[in-house]
Protein backbone atom coordinates (compact mmCIF):
# COMPACT_ATOMS: atom_id res chain seq x y z
CA UNK A 1 0.00 0.00 0.00
CA UNK A 2 1.06 3.24 -0.79
CA UNK A 3 0.87 7.16 0.04
CA UNK A 4 2.06 10.56 -0.15
CA UNK A 5 2.61 13.72 1.59
CA UNK A 6 1.62 16.92 1.17
CA UNK A 7 4.11 19.55 -0.90
CA UNK A 8 4.24 23.42 -0.04
CA UNK A 9 5.28 25.21 -3.36
CA UNK A 10 8.91 26.67 -2.43
CA UNK A 11 9.02 29.89 -1.94
CA UNK A 12 10.63 32.59 -4.04
CA UNK A 13 10.48 35.53 -1.90
CA UNK A 14 11.48 36.19 1.77
CA UNK A 15 8.69 34.72 2.70
CA UNK A 16 8.04 30.33 4.52
CA UNK A 17 6.73 27.47 2.87
CA UNK A 18 3.64 26.38 4.29
CA UNK A 19 4.04 23.02 6.58
CA UNK A 20 2.85 19.96 4.54
CA UNK A 21 -0.47 18.34 5.54
CA UNK A 22 -0.43 15.02 7.15
CA UNK A 23 0.97 11.71 4.88
CA UNK A 24 -2.22 9.54 3.47
CA UNK A 25 -1.30 6.59 2.68
CA UNK A 26 0.00 4.03 -0.33
CA UNK A 27 -3.77 2.47 -0.25
CA UNK A 28 -6.34 1.09 -2.76
CA UNK A 29 -7.53 3.40 -4.33
CA UNK A 30 -4.38 5.24 -3.88
CA UNK A 31 -4.01 8.75 -3.62
CA UNK A 32 -1.92 11.09 -5.58
CA UNK A 33 1.60 11.80 -5.23
CA UNK A 34 2.50 14.56 -3.92
CA UNK A 35 5.69 16.86 -3.07
CA UNK A 36 7.11 18.63 0.03
CA UNK A 37 9.75 20.84 -1.42
CA UNK A 38 11.88 23.29 1.11
CA UNK A 39 12.22 26.85 0.82
CA UNK A 40 14.46 27.28 -2.30
CA UNK A 41 17.48 29.31 -1.82
CA UNK A 42 19.77 30.82 -4.43
CA UNK A 43 24.50 32.41 -6.33
CA UNK A 44 21.26 33.42 -6.80
CA UNK A 45 19.01 32.52 -3.60
CA UNK A 46 15.39 31.30 -4.07
CA UNK A 47 14.25 32.13 -0.75
CA UNK A 48 15.07 35.78 -1.54
CA UNK A 49 14.55 36.32 -4.73
CA UNK A 50 15.29 39.94 -6.44
CA UNK A 51 13.41 40.91 -9.33
CA UNK A 52 16.73 43.01 -10.80
CA UNK A 53 19.25 41.19 -12.56
CA UNK A 54 22.52 40.65 -11.17
CA UNK A 55 23.88 43.83 -13.16
CA UNK A 56 21.34 46.15 -11.90
CA UNK A 57 20.76 47.70 -8.32
CA UNK A 58 17.87 49.52 -6.81
CA UNK A 59 17.67 53.06 -8.23
CA UNK A 60 19.44 52.54 -11.41
CA UNK A 61 17.51 54.80 -13.94
CA UNK A 62 16.71 53.78 -17.22
CA UNK A 63 18.50 54.95 -20.34
CA UNK A 64 17.69 56.41 -23.12
CA UNK A 65 19.08 56.83 -26.46
CA UNK A 66 18.58 59.25 -29.48
CA UNK A 67 19.23 58.05 -33.25
CA UNK A 68 19.31 60.25 -35.71
CA UNK A 69 16.93 59.43 -39.04
CA UNK A 70 16.76 61.19 -42.18
CA UNK A 71 15.15 60.09 -45.88
CA UNK A 72 14.66 61.43 -48.76
CA UNK A 73 11.50 59.63 -50.82
CA UNK A 74 11.03 59.55 -54.69
CA UNK A 75 7.66 61.75 -55.23
CA UNK A 76 5.42 59.64 -57.51
CA UNK A 77 3.98 61.00 -60.59
CA UNK A 78 1.73 59.50 -63.14
CA UNK A 79 2.63 56.31 -65.27
CA UNK A 80 4.85 57.33 -67.84
CA UNK A 81 3.09 56.90 -71.39
CA UNK A 82 4.50 54.46 -73.74
CA UNK A 83 3.92 53.78 -77.59
CA UNK A 84 2.76 50.14 -78.17
CA UNK A 85 6.07 49.70 -80.20
CA UNK A 86 8.59 52.65 -78.34
CA UNK A 87 9.97 52.01 -75.04
CA UNK A 88 11.13 54.96 -72.97
CA UNK A 89 13.91 55.41 -70.57
CA UNK A 90 12.30 55.94 -66.94
CA UNK A 91 12.49 59.16 -65.20
CA UNK A 92 15.78 60.05 -63.71
CA UNK A 93 16.05 60.14 -59.56
CA UNK A 94 16.36 63.27 -58.46
CA UNK A 95 19.80 64.14 -57.63
CA UNK A 96 19.54 64.85 -53.87
CA UNK A 97 23.12 66.43 -53.77
CA UNK A 98 24.95 63.71 -51.69
CA UNK A 99 28.00 66.26 -51.31
CA UNK A 100 26.26 68.28 -49.31
CA UNK A 101 26.68 65.31 -46.55
CA UNK A 102 24.19 64.08 -44.25
CA UNK A 103 21.91 65.77 -42.09
CA UNK A 104 22.69 67.69 -39.19
CA UNK A 105 22.43 65.85 -35.96
CA UNK A 106 20.15 67.39 -32.89
CA UNK A 107 22.18 67.58 -30.21
CA UNK A 108 20.92 66.94 -26.47
CA UNK A 109 19.04 70.42 -25.83
CA UNK A 110 16.12 68.97 -27.45
CA UNK A 111 14.19 67.29 -30.72
CA UNK A 112 15.57 68.97 -34.35
CA UNK A 113 14.06 71.67 -35.86
CA UNK A 114 10.73 71.36 -37.77
CA UNK A 115 11.13 73.78 -41.16
CA UNK A 116 7.88 75.99 -40.76
CA UNK A 117 5.83 74.85 -44.21
CA UNK A 118 6.83 70.89 -43.40
CA UNK A 119 4.13 68.61 -42.84
CA UNK A 120 4.10 67.00 -39.27
CA UNK A 121 3.58 63.29 -38.06
CA UNK A 122 2.96 63.22 -34.47
CA UNK A 123 5.08 60.55 -32.99
CA UNK A 124 2.04 58.89 -31.05
CA UNK A 125 0.72 58.27 -34.12
CA UNK A 126 3.07 56.14 -35.23
CA UNK A 127 3.15 52.69 -34.44
CA UNK A 128 6.50 51.66 -32.01
CA UNK A 129 7.91 48.02 -32.79
CA UNK A 130 9.16 46.18 -29.74
CA UNK A 131 11.29 43.27 -29.40
CA UNK A 132 10.83 40.08 -27.72
CA UNK A 133 12.36 40.23 -24.09
CA UNK A 134 15.76 38.69 -24.25
CA UNK A 135 16.03 35.33 -22.40
CA UNK A 136 18.74 32.90 -21.11
CA UNK A 137 19.69 29.79 -21.64
CA UNK A 138 19.55 27.40 -18.64
CA UNK A 139 22.04 25.17 -17.69
CA UNK A 140 20.63 22.47 -14.26
CA UNK A 141 22.46 19.76 -12.60
CA UNK A 142 20.19 18.36 -10.54
CA UNK A 143 21.48 15.68 -7.78
CA UNK A 144 19.09 12.85 -6.50
CA UNK A 145 19.27 11.13 -3.06
CA UNK A 146 17.38 8.96 -1.31
CA UNK A 147 16.14 7.32 2.26
CA UNK A 148 13.98 4.89 3.26
CA UNK A 149 13.26 4.90 6.88
CA UNK A 150 10.31 2.43 9.24
CA UNK A 151 8.31 5.38 10.97
CA UNK A 152 5.47 7.55 10.95
CA UNK A 153 1.34 6.42 11.63
CA UNK A 154 0.34 3.07 11.59
CA UNK A 155 -2.08 2.33 8.84
CA UNK A 156 -5.87 2.20 9.45
CA UNK A 157 -7.39 -0.89 7.84
CA UNK A 158 -4.16 -2.06 5.90
CA UNK A 159 -1.22 -4.47 6.45
CA UNK A 160 1.29 -2.05 5.91
CA UNK A 161 1.50 1.91 4.06
CA UNK A 162 4.60 3.18 1.82
CA UNK A 163 4.77 7.32 2.12
CA UNK A 164 6.96 8.90 -0.39
CA UNK A 165 8.02 12.46 -0.27
CA UNK A 166 10.16 14.31 -3.05
CA UNK A 167 11.62 17.42 -2.19
CA UNK A 168 14.65 20.03 -2.40
CA UNK A 169 17.29 19.43 0.04
CA UNK A 170 17.86 22.05 2.35
CA UNK A 171 18.98 25.22 2.04
CA UNK A 172 17.35 24.62 -1.97
CA UNK A 173 18.64 24.96 -5.09
CA UNK A 174 21.30 27.58 -6.21
CA UNK A 175 21.45 29.63 -9.60
CA UNK A 176 23.91 32.14 -11.14
CA UNK A 177 23.94 33.74 -14.26
CA UNK A 178 26.95 34.58 -16.18
CA UNK A 179 28.06 34.29 -20.38
CA UNK A 180 24.16 34.29 -21.38
CA UNK A 181 23.22 31.58 -19.09
CA UNK A 182 21.42 30.67 -15.79
CA UNK A 183 23.37 27.34 -14.22
CA UNK A 184 21.19 25.99 -11.58
CA UNK A 185 22.25 23.06 -8.96
CA UNK A 186 20.21 21.58 -6.26
CA UNK A 187 19.44 17.83 -5.03
CA UNK A 188 16.04 16.13 -5.13
CA UNK A 189 15.57 14.20 -1.98
CA UNK A 190 13.52 11.16 -2.40
CA UNK A 191 11.91 10.68 1.38
CA UNK A 192 10.38 7.11 1.92
CA UNK A 193 9.07 6.29 4.71
CA UNK A 194 6.81 2.69 5.84
CA UNK A 195 5.19 1.38 8.51
CA UNK A 196 3.39 -2.01 9.38
CA UNK A 197 0.42 -2.37 11.56
CA UNK A 198 0.23 -3.89 15.35
CA UNK A 199 -3.41 -3.48 15.57
CA UNK A 200 -4.68 -6.24 12.56
CA UNK A 201 -6.54 -8.60 15.05
CA UNK A 202 -4.98 -11.76 13.13
CA UNK A 203 -1.94 -13.53 14.67
CA UNK A 204 1.44 -12.98 13.35
CA UNK A 205 3.00 -16.19 12.43
CA UNK A 206 7.09 -15.80 11.92
CA UNK A 207 8.19 -19.10 10.84
CA UNK A 208 6.42 -22.97 10.72
CA UNK A 209 8.00 -23.14 14.66
CA UNK A 210 5.40 -20.28 15.89
CA UNK A 211 3.85 -21.26 18.98
CA UNK A 212 0.90 -20.23 17.69
CA UNK A 213 0.28 -22.66 15.73
CA UNK A 214 -1.58 -25.96 16.59
CA UNK A 215 -2.41 -29.14 15.45
CA UNK A 216 -6.22 -27.86 15.42
CA UNK A 217 -5.47 -24.35 13.62
CA UNK A 218 -2.28 -25.17 11.00
CA UNK A 219 -4.38 -25.73 8.59
CA UNK A 220 -6.12 -22.06 8.68
CA UNK A 221 -2.65 -21.07 9.03
CA UNK A 222 -1.73 -22.73 6.27
CA UNK A 223 -4.25 -21.37 3.81
CA UNK A 224 -4.05 -17.58 5.28
CA UNK A 225 -0.11 -17.91 4.18
CA UNK A 226 -0.67 -19.41 0.86
CA UNK A 227 -0.36 -16.60 -2.30
CA UNK A 228 -3.71 -16.43 -4.77
CA UNK A 229 -2.82 -18.18 -8.01
CA UNK A 230 -4.48 -15.73 -9.69
CA UNK A 231 -6.36 -12.02 -9.09
CA UNK A 232 -9.92 -12.51 -8.36
CA UNK A 233 -12.51 -9.92 -8.15
CA UNK A 234 -15.76 -9.22 -5.83
CA UNK A 235 -18.75 -8.95 -8.28
CA UNK A 236 -21.05 -7.04 -8.84
CA UNK A 237 -18.98 -3.90 -8.30
CA UNK A 238 -15.64 -5.60 -9.67
CA UNK A 239 -13.17 -4.91 -6.85
CA UNK A 240 -10.01 -6.72 -6.33
CA UNK A 241 -10.64 -9.08 -3.53
CA UNK A 242 -6.79 -10.76 -4.13
CA UNK A 243 -4.35 -9.92 -6.29
CA UNK A 244 -2.67 -12.91 -8.15
CA UNK A 245 0.32 -13.47 -5.38
CA UNK A 246 -1.74 -12.24 -2.77
CA UNK A 247 -1.93 -14.13 0.50
CA UNK A 248 -5.75 -13.92 1.93
CA UNK A 249 -4.51 -13.14 6.16
CA UNK A 250 -8.18 -13.93 7.33
CA UNK A 251 -6.99 -14.64 10.60
CA UNK A 252 -3.36 -14.67 10.64
CA UNK A 253 -0.93 -13.02 8.93
CA UNK A 254 2.72 -12.29 8.43
CA UNK A 255 4.39 -9.21 9.94
CA UNK A 256 7.92 -9.52 8.59
CA UNK A 257 6.61 -10.60 5.08
CA UNK A 258 4.56 -7.51 5.37
CA UNK A 259 7.51 -5.62 5.84
CA UNK A 260 9.01 -6.97 2.93
CA UNK A 261 6.14 -6.33 0.63
CA UNK A 262 6.50 -2.41 1.44
CA UNK A 263 10.05 -2.28 1.09
CA UNK A 264 9.58 -3.53 -2.62
CA UNK A 265 7.10 -0.47 -3.00
CA UNK A 266 9.34 1.67 -1.18
CA UNK A 267 12.48 0.38 -3.84
CA UNK A 268 10.27 1.33 -7.27
CA UNK A 269 9.76 4.96 -5.44
CA UNK A 270 13.25 5.26 -5.34
CA UNK A 271 14.18 3.93 -8.95
CA UNK A 272 11.20 5.84 -10.59
CA UNK A 273 11.67 9.46 -8.42
CA UNK A 274 15.85 8.75 -10.33
CA UNK A 275 13.78 8.66 -13.59
CA UNK A 276 11.83 11.45 -12.72
CA UNK A 277 14.65 13.40 -11.84
CA UNK A 278 16.27 12.87 -15.25
CA UNK A 279 13.57 13.68 -17.29
CA UNK A 280 12.68 16.78 -15.24
CA UNK A 281 16.55 17.88 -15.81
CA UNK A 282 16.66 17.46 -19.75
CA UNK A 283 12.87 19.65 -19.45
CA UNK A 284 14.67 22.37 -17.24
CA UNK A 285 17.83 22.49 -19.19
CA UNK A 286 15.69 23.09 -22.77
CA UNK A 287 13.64 26.50 -21.09
CA UNK A 288 15.38 29.75 -21.06
CA UNK A 289 14.65 32.80 -18.58
CA UNK A 290 14.74 36.54 -18.53
CA UNK A 291 14.90 36.71 -14.72
CA UNK A 292 15.87 35.52 -11.48
CA UNK A 293 11.91 35.27 -10.92
CA UNK A 294 11.50 32.97 -14.09
CA UNK A 295 14.26 30.35 -12.38
CA UNK A 296 12.12 30.43 -9.67
CA UNK A 297 8.42 29.40 -11.30
CA UNK A 298 10.18 26.63 -13.25
CA UNK A 299 12.06 25.16 -10.04
CA UNK A 300 8.56 24.86 -8.97
CA UNK A 301 7.83 22.78 -11.14
CA UNK A 302 10.49 20.08 -11.11
CA UNK A 303 9.37 17.96 -7.95
CA UNK A 304 5.67 17.80 -9.47
CA UNK A 305 7.38 16.90 -12.72
CA UNK A 306 8.95 13.84 -10.77
CA UNK A 307 5.62 13.27 -8.71
CA UNK A 308 3.54 12.75 -11.91
CA UNK A 309 6.37 10.26 -13.19
CA UNK A 310 6.22 8.24 -9.80
CA UNK A 311 2.59 8.18 -9.97
CA UNK A 312 2.04 6.77 -13.49
CA UNK A 313 4.91 4.39 -13.29
CA UNK A 314 3.17 3.33 -9.08
CA UNK A 315 -0.54 3.41 -11.00
CA UNK A 316 -2.63 0.23 -9.88
CA UNK A 317 -2.58 -3.01 -10.35
CA UNK A 318 0.91 -2.82 -11.67
CA UNK A 319 2.58 -1.74 -8.07
CA UNK A 320 0.98 -4.24 -6.08
CA UNK A 321 0.83 -7.39 -8.79
CA UNK A 322 5.17 -6.58 -8.78
CA UNK A 323 5.30 -7.01 -5.00
CA UNK A 324 3.06 -9.55 -4.24
CA UNK A 325 5.03 -11.44 -7.03
CA UNK A 326 8.04 -10.76 -5.55
CA UNK A 327 6.81 -11.72 -1.85
CA UNK A 328 4.95 -15.13 -3.12
CA UNK A 329 7.74 -17.46 -2.64
CA UNK A 330 8.67 -16.48 1.12
CA UNK A 331 4.79 -16.74 1.76
CA UNK A 332 4.44 -20.10 -0.19
CA UNK A 333 7.55 -21.67 1.47
CA UNK A 334 5.78 -21.10 4.81
CA UNK A 335 2.75 -22.22 3.92
CA UNK A 336 3.78 -25.42 2.58
CA UNK A 337 6.46 -26.18 5.99
CA UNK A 338 3.51 -25.07 8.01
CA UNK A 339 1.07 -27.72 6.48
CA UNK A 340 3.89 -30.41 6.13
CA UNK A 341 4.66 -30.42 9.51
CA UNK A 342 0.86 -30.37 10.59
CA UNK A 343 0.38 -33.61 8.21
CA UNK A 344 2.81 -35.25 10.19
CA UNK A 345 1.57 -34.58 13.49
CA UNK A 346 3.90 -31.96 14.27
CA UNK A 347 2.20 -29.86 16.14
CA UNK A 348 0.74 -32.06 18.53
CA UNK A 349 1.39 -31.90 21.90
CA UNK A 350 3.79 -34.46 23.35
CA UNK A 351 2.77 -37.79 24.56
CA UNK A 352 3.07 -37.62 28.41
CA UNK A 353 6.02 -40.08 29.65
CA UNK A 354 5.06 -43.17 30.93
CA UNK A 355 4.77 -43.83 34.37
CA UNK A 356 7.58 -45.95 36.25
CA UNK A 357 6.17 -49.51 37.72
CA UNK A 358 4.57 -49.02 41.61
CA UNK A 359 5.37 -44.93 40.97
CA UNK A 360 3.02 -43.40 43.13
CA UNK A 361 0.00 -41.95 40.97
CA UNK A 362 -0.10 -38.22 41.04
CA UNK A 363 -2.00 -36.19 43.56
CA UNK A 364 -5.41 -35.70 42.08
CA UNK A 365 -6.21 -32.49 41.49
CA UNK A 366 -7.94 -30.38 44.10
CA UNK A 367 -11.47 -28.38 43.19
CA UNK A 368 -11.67 -24.88 44.21
CA UNK A 369 -14.24 -24.31 47.23
CA UNK A 370 -17.46 -23.17 45.68
CA UNK A 371 -18.52 -19.92 46.22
Amino acid sequence: MRAFAQEPKAARRAETAAPAPPARGHHTPRPELNTAPGPARPGHDFGRVSVLPPDRTPGTASVGHRFPFSAAIRRAGPAPQHDSMTAHEPEPVPNFDAAAGPAPVAGPAGPEPVDAGAVLFPAESLRAATLPDQADAIASTLGYKNSIKQEGAQPVGEFGVTRPVYAFEPPGPHADQAAGTFTVTGTVVAQITYQITTTSGRTDIASDADPDITQQNYRTVASDLTPSPTTTTVTPGGAVALYKGQPPRTRFWAADLTVNHELVHAGEDVTFGQEGVTIAQNWFNRQTAATYDDVGALLNRVTPMVVRHVDAKMALPGRELRAYDRGAADYRARAQAIKRKGDANGYAPPAPAPRAPNAPSPPARKEPAPG
